[in-house]
């Protein structure tokens, strides 16, 4: 791995010649409430220490949409997979540059991601803008600016090829993987044993699976394999636009 887990105080300076996050978050003024302060501080933390899928979730909602320009996902547990720097950055050094509020509800968090890949050395300044839940805290949508204009071409091509890779077989198993739950829905709504539970094979994401036999089976399977053509579709489109 790139980056092995790692201790991180938050006054050391990740990037030399960046502010220490502890001074950026001294001067930074939240207009919102206490629970989104605590929850934006926790958040720029995490990724300074790059923590990725080891970072806490507590700040963001349940149901929060992510997207960050390749990689997309609903629901704070796609953050459990989420290791693309530790997995295509080497020497991975990251600095929050500033952290600012908008409206009430919206934030911002500029932060420099510095490394290098195959192509290169990497200089990626990243723009994540947040929006939160006022009484909670919690982020419930977050979206992501990748800019790598002051890395070397190659290293910044590679990093968007890589990026791509990385994000496509996460997003096509999370497709499959709400396609499979919306079939169930509508065709498990019987009574009793009717009932039909609709389940994605974690191995092969194409792959669908029922327990249970009844009358529906023929056109469950039916629109399971218009689902899994749509989604190899969907794949091949995916593929042409990284090579």
């Amino acid at each position: 791995r790139a980056n092995p887990p790692r201790s991180f105080d938050p006054e050391e300076e990740t990037i030399p010649g960046l502010v220490p996050l502890d001074r950026i978050c001294d001067d930074f003024v939240c207009k919102s409430s206490p629970a989104v302060e605590g929850s934006l501080r926790q958040i720029a933390t995490d990724i300074c220490a790059l923590r990725e899928d080891k970072r806490s979730v507590t700040p963001f909602g349940m149901d929060v949409q992510y997207d960050d320009g390749e990689r997309k996902f609903e629901g704070r547990d796609g953050f459990g997979d989420h290791t693309y720097i530790r997995d295509n950055v080497q020497d991975a050094k990251a600095a929050v540059t500033t952290m600012r509020m908008g409206e009430l509800d919206d934030a911002t968090i500029v932060w420099r991601l510095r490394g290098r890949n195959s192509g290169g050395d990497l200089d990626v300044e990243v723009t994540t803008k947040l929006r939160l839940n006022l009484i909670t805290g919690r982020a419930t949508e977050v979206t992501e600016v990748w800019d790598t204009s002051a890395s070397d071409a190659g290293a910044a091509a590679v990093l968007a090829s890589s990026r791509k890779a990385s994000a496509l077989p996460k997003n096509i198993a999370d497709a499959a993987a709400k396609l499979g739950r919306s079939i169930s829905d509508s065709f498990g709504s019987g009574d009793g044993d009717e009932m039909k539970d609709v389940q994605v094979d974690p191995n092969d994401p194409m792959k669908f699976f029922t327990e249970n036999n009844t009358p529906q089976d023929d056109y469950l399977q039916i629109a399971l394999f218009i689902a899994a053509i749509y989604l190899v579709v969907k794949l091949l489109e995916a593929a042409q636009t990284i090579s």
